[in-house]
């Protein structure tokens, strides 16, 4: 059992840690704030992107290798292997966060040795260096969202897609759908479903077309990094908050501790006192 002394350091650290914890979940909240203004404009873009590919598709006669590919599936052979794009933070503190889509890319590779994958997030490219690493492919830590990195990662794909070594690509991260609910996500981006009743445009041509399915690989690496990057603050802020909690709830315990131990050391300073007073 602790001692007064103990108790009041123990105390000490403990509120030393909630003002940690809680000025975490203070920035992961402004942070999250952020992300969530960028979902929506990303999402805005996703649509639009989507949308624009579906109609030069529909109006087109003839669609370019790079379209039969990623639209059909065409001039491939099925037993290549599928590529996975997974998205994971370069931090931790965030609950279960990580471990939910490296759950996801463990069962797809135990499914499918041949699976290759692009690894985003130091806590995924541990895990694939460490278990898997002839399945990685490319790795990337500390990762931000703009044009030169995202334009890299959509190359790579093409470039795959070109060498005819992959049969698909799909894209593992957390869908951000509220401040307390990140669902592990995989969504299959190629091959592509055309919206067949899309509006027909007079904006069409090889060039057009290759430069919307490019796009649209950027669209969907920008939607699933949005998703990864808000879902990862609220994750952080919801387990900071926790952690503040349990703080408090410890910090009570301890002090109600240290109390009853004052309470009963001035009790037996006061039943000695009385015993001396009496036997004088």
């Amino acid at each position: 059992m602790l001692n007064l002394k103990q108790l009041r350091l123990r105390i000490k650290s403990v509120k030393s840690t909630r003002k940690i914890t809680k000025a975490m979940q203070m920035i992961s909240a402004a942070k999250l704030r952020k992300a969530k203004f960028a979902i929506e404009d990303g999402n805005a873009y996703h649509a639009s992107v989507k949308k624009s590919l579906c109609e030069v598709i529909v109006s087109s006669d003839e669609l370019t290798p790079l379209a039969n590919f990623m639209i059909n599936n065409e001039s491939i052979e099925s037993n290549k292997p599928k590529l996975i794009i997974a998205f994971t933070s370069d931090r931790g503190l965030c609950g279960g966060f990580n471990q939910s889509i490296i759950r996801m890319i463990k069962s797809n590779l135990i499914s499918s040795e041949e699976t290759k994958i692009i690894a985003i997030g130091k806590r995924i490219v541990h895990f694939i260096n460490t278990n898997y690493s002839d399945n990685l492919v490319a790795e990337y830590i500390n990762l931000e969202i703009n044009d030169k990195n995202i334009n890299e990662l959509a190359d790579n794909i093409i470039s795959m897609i070109n060498d005819n070594s992959i049969s698909s690509c799909d894209i593992c991260f957390n869908f951000f759908k509220n401040a307390l609910v990140q669902t592990a996500t995989q969504k299959k981006i190629i091959p592509f479903t055309v919206d067949t009743n899309a509006h027909k445009t007079e904006l069409v041509g090889e060039d057009v077309l290759n430069k919307l399915l490019r796009l649209y690989i950027i669209a969907e690496i920008k939607y699933a990094f949005l998703n990864s990057v808000a879902s990862e603050e609220a994750a952080r802020t919801t387990a900071m908050d926790n952690a503040t909690r349990n703080a408090g709830d410890l910090i009570e315990d301890l002090t109600l501790a240290m109390n009853r131990q004052r309470q009963s050391a001035i009790t037996s300073e006061l039943t000695e006192i009385i015993s001396g007073a009496e036997a004088v």
